[in-house]
């Protein structure tokens, strides 16, 4: 403990000469003032600059057991001595500064006693004679504090064993995912996904705690760092307590995630003792006079101010005199609209009782703060008021904060819009508000169409400024009964009362989607940017906001996949978009919950008929829809973000099962990993997959990398870099499915690449297809030259294959050869080395279950096909088109490119016409057969149909008719291959 006076030694200067007035001078010129620290309820000594206590007030005996004439002395016989060197008095300090300390005092008793310490200098005529110094016995806070250390050790060793809340907030969703512990925190009982609106969270802070909430969460976005705040909450039973939160942002560009993540911790107990502390040492404190807030005393009796502080005057910036003088009426500048407020306020204080108000004001200058009043009486034995103290504080940033609280819980942060939880409020109003003069109104999703892939080349910014633009131009659009707002990451979701039929709809549409006609001008950039629309109806289409949002959100999703810019909702949602629809909701359940997993094919060496190599392919095992193949979820994964996560699974999955294969003594192959472009320009790709490799105990060359071409013109340069890295790793590099992107084959000199894989719809009748036959020769001979490999995807035949044998392709992948197989049956496939070619490929026999006659079509019928149930429930779904292959009175056998469910619970429904006679007929699935580009199903149909016989016997004349080679006459047949016809359905969506 630094000694007391220890700095204070007489000292001259060339700017100040101090002077050593006599005792009676002092005596004399501070009668005055030690008659006013007579009473005063701390000791007050006066020591001159000799180190000499010339003067002790009453309270010395009370607290220190002398009387005010034995205390008198050297200084240092009653306050501690420390061990330090003895420091010379400096004039200088005593003038600029006062000065606040712990030290110890000696009792009468000879005991020890805590003190507190506050010392000023005192002055005659600008001449120092000394300084007073003004004790307070602080035994009971030091205990206090003992208390406290001892508080926070057991709070420390409670956190170490658990019970901290933790959370995630995405900036992007505006949704906050809880653990177990925050609702024990707070009181509440969980929900089924651990998720809150931000706005529901806040509702939980105390109100006058949420803006220093919201200020915390704001800087650590803004600032990118570690932010610490305390606040209350209010249980349910309007219990508070405090908490303490730590949060940290995190951004990752590459999947477009934003998220604030932090720790929630019960610090109530903390509080209530610090509070105690506090209390004690805000006693200490109130005598030095640099308190941060505007102080004042009101005497009763003599109706006027007694003291104030200089800080109104920075508060309000008026002359604190004024007050004094009578002239200045508080109450004529506050906001005409809050004066009762403020007369509520005093007359509260009229009762006795303290008051605490929040009211706007008019500055000097004419600038409007808002301040928080309080007003404490000072109460005679009596119970009168002899006195009242106020202290005023600005908390005009505090109600800017609030503004912003608002901003946050109902705003898209860069459009301004309003968000979605502020929509779904408004959707809610505009079913309240219906009436039978405007019962109807309109719902409209707006995409902005190939948003990924503008992030992916241009980055956030620029995204940020188009969305921003965006809203502009759709704020246009709003009035009294239009509500514009934005959704999601890319999308914006306009109400429109004015609207009372499918005509006008689509008028609205078109206006909104004018809004995407002109560019956008973005720093250099002029960027052409188009959008899709969904609609949905009140209350043809829901009667909730919930079926409202999830109708126009599938008229969106078949709007895209139909190439049509607008699209109304209509309860005939086909199979295929409702499969869609079901995969999109579901997928970021099926990765917590291990749905997914990692099917094989291998790469052939056609001279040798050796594995030389697989390809790892992702598959969806859903429990509704069976096996999904990558095709139908790898472009949601990479439309919501989870594709980052995708490829991070299948690569830690293969590196595993090599691991294994490896314990195992099996031979392994090479294994390639697809790698999307959104996660190949990940920030340190190269050190991640090789950190990877590392961590399972592998060599580089166990995997291989297969790239699209679409990844070539995200960032060529960085690509470049990426694989010329990865190859110097001794990674093999692979380009997939060549020519269907935008690569040339003059630059395939320039691509660090050490395989080229040829996409299969070139080698699809190439034994008919010249064209294709040419340009497959020219792949394969101009890598030859540069040192490429070159592999032949989807090769199903012979004849394909004596046409690549003899362009000299050396390496094979296709059904021909394998399909994709699980990871038992390529282990099993590994250990003998090699696939034994087949001259022919022999089609899966197919089980004869059907008892009644089966009908061979000459070629397959035009049929539709719709899932009826699912689980026993019905459904409202339009057709598909199908091609039926079969037909007898059990069951029929018909093909399509969605994948459908062997399962006795989905019941679907299949519609035909047979020489101008329409069928449908209930059925289910029994048989799923995979060919390379489409499913073959077999179906059994339901008992006791009314039409059952009626088919029979159209069958039978069906059948005559075929055995005698005469057409089947108003029969819609497919002119063209079952492939080919089923590419069209896929394409066009019906």
């Amino acid at each position: 403990m630094k000694n007391l006076f220890s700095n204070y030694r007489t000292k001259t200067t060339k700017s100040t000469q101090v002077q050593n007035p006599t005792r009676a001078v002092i005596e004399q010129e501070s009668n005055e003032l030690h008659n006013m620290f007579a009473h005063y309820p701390d000791t007050v000594v006066f020591i001159n600059i000799k180190g000499d206590i010339l003067y002790a007030n009453e309270a010395a005996s009370m607290h220190f057991g002398y009387k005010p004439d034995e205390i008198k002395g050297n200084y240092r016989n009653f306050i501690q001595r420390t061990e330090k060197k003895k420091q010379k008095f400096h004039i200088e300090d005593v003038i600029s500064r006062s000065s606040n300390l712990d030290t110890k005092c000696k009792h009468k008793n000879g005991k020890w006693v805590d003190v507190n310490a506050t010392i000023f200098p005192y002055k005659n005529d600008q001449t120092i004679i000394g300084v007073y110094a003004i004790i307070r016995d602080i035994t009971r806070q030091k205990k206090m504090d003992q208390k406290m250390a001892k508080l926070e050790k057991m709070l420390e060793v409670s956190q170490q064993s658990g019970g901290i809340g933790s959370w995630e907030y995405s900036l992007t969703t505006n949704e906050i995912i809880w653990s177990n512990q925050m609702y024990e925190l707070f009181g509440l009982v969980k929900t089924t996904n651990n998720t809150l609106k931000i706005e529901d969270f806040i509702g939980l802070v105390h109100v006058d705690d949420r803006s220093q909430m919201v200020k915390a969460f704001s800087e650590s976005a803004i600032r990118n760092g570690t932010k610490e705040v305390r606040y209350r909450i209010v249980l349910p039973d309007g219990m508070i307590r405090y908490v303490q939160e730590r949060s940290s942002y995190f951004e990752d560009p590459q999947n477009k995630k934003k998220i604030i993540i932090g720790t929630t911790l019960d610090i109530t107990d903390r509080i209530q003792a610090e509070t105690v502390a506090k209390i004690h040492k805000e006693e200490s404190t109130q005598l030095c006079l640099h308190l941060n807030v505007a102080m004042w005393t009101y005497e009763i009796a003599e109706k006027r101010f007694i003291s104030y502080s200089d800080r109104i005057f920075n508060i309000t910036g008026y002359d604190p005199n004024r007050f004094v003088s009578g002239e200045f009426d508080w109450a004529d500048y506050v906001h005409k609209d809050d004066r009762d407020i403020y007369e509520k306020h005093k007359e509260v204080i009229e009762g006795g009782h303290s008051s605490e108000q929040q009211y706007r004001f008019i500055r000097e200058d004419g600038k409007l703060i808002w301040l928080r009043d309080q007003m404490i009486p000072v109460l005679n034995e009596d119970r009168s008021i002899k006195k009242i103290v106020g202290v005023i504080t600005d908390i005009t940033e505090n109600q800017m904060l609030q503004d912003q609280v608002e901003n946050l819980a109902y705003f898209d942060r860069v459009t301004m819009l309003p968000n979605r939880s502020s929509l779904e409020s408004a959707i809610d109003r505009f079913i309240d508000e219906s009436s039978p003069a405007q019962p109807i109104f309109g719902l409209f999703q707006l995409e902005i169409n190939r948003f990924t892939s503008i992030v992916e080349t241009l980055g956030n910014r620029v995204c940020d400024d188009l969305l921003s633009q965006a809203a502009e131009r759709l704020r246009a659009l709003g009035h009294v009964n239009v509500f514009v707002s934005k959704y999601g990451e890319k999308s914006f979701i306009l109400l429109n009362r004015d609207i009372s039929s499918v005509e006008q709809s689509k008028e609205f549409a078109e206006q909104m989607l004018e809004c995407f006609t002109n560019a956008f001008k973005i720093d250099e950039y002029e960027l052409f940017s188009s959008a899709t629309i969904g609609a949905s109806t009140y209350p043809m289409d829901g009667e909730t906001k919930e079926e409202l949002l999830r109708n126009a959100q599938i008229a969106l999703s078949r709007g895209k996949d139909g190439g049509q810019s607008f699209q109304i909702f209509t309860n005939n949602l086909n199979a295929a978009a409702y499969k869609a629809y079901t995969l999109e909701q579901d997928m970021r359940k099926a990765l917590q919950d291990k749905e997914f997993e990692v099917y094989y094919q291998p790469r052939i060496d056609i001279k040798t008929n050796q594995i030389v190599g697989a390809e790892a392919l992702i598959r969806w095992q859903h429990p509704l829809w069976g096996t999904v193949a990558p095709s139908e979820f790898i472009p949601i994964a990479e439309e919501t973000g989870l594709i980052m996560e995708l490829g991070d699974w299948v690569l830690h999955t293969v590196c595993r099962q090599i691991q294994q294969w490896k314990n195992e003594r099996i031979s392994i192959v090479p294994i390639a990993i697809n790698v999307s472009p959104q996660r190949f320009l990940r920030s340190n790709f190269t050190g991640y997959i090789l950190k990877t490799l590392a961590s399972y105990n592998l060599k580089p060359s166990s995997i291989e990398i297969e790239i699209t071409e679409s990844s070539l013109i995200t960032d060529i340069d960085s690509v470049l870099v990426i694989l010329q890295d990865l190859r110097k790793a001794g990674i093999r590099i692979a380009l997939d499915d060549f020519g269907t992107g935008y690569s040339s084959l003059t630059h395939l000199k320039d691509l660090p690449v050490d395989f080229l894989k040829i996409d299969q719809s070139f080698i699809q009748d190439i034994e008919t297809d010249e064209k294709k036959a040419v340009i497959t020769n020219s792949i394969i001979q101009i890598c030859k030259q540069i040192d490429i490999e070159v592999v032949a995807e989807g090769v199903e035949t012979t004849d394909q294959l004596d046409v690549l044998v003899h362009q000299k392709c050396r390496y094979i992948q296709g059904y021909l050869f394998c399909k994709p197989i699980p990871e038992n049956e390529f282990k099993e496939l590994m250990s003998f080395g090699f696939v034994q070619l087949q001259k022919t490929r022999i089609a899966p026999k197919r089980d004869e279950k059907r008892s009644f006659y089966r009908l061979i079509f000459p070629k397959p019928l035009i049929a539709n096909m719709s899932i009826d149930q699912i689980k026993g429930k019905k459904t409202s779904m339009g057709g598909l088109r199908v091609v039926l292959e079969d037909l007898s009175a059990g069951g029929l056998r018909f093909s399509a490119t969605l994948h459908l469910p062997v399962r006795d619970d989905v019941i679907i429904s299949c519609k035909w016409t047979i020489l101008n006679q329409t069928f449908t007929m209930l059925g289910r699935i029994v048989r799923s057969t995979e060919e390379s580009t489409y499913y073959s199903y077999g179906v059994e149909f339901l008992p006791g149909q009314p039409e059952n016989e009626n088919l029979i016997k159209w069958i039978n004349k069906a059948t005559l008719l075929v055995r005698n080679e005469q057409p089947l006459i108003n029969t819609p047949m497919i002119d063209s291959s079952i492939h080919q016809f089923l590419k069209e359905v896929k394409v066009s969506g019906t």
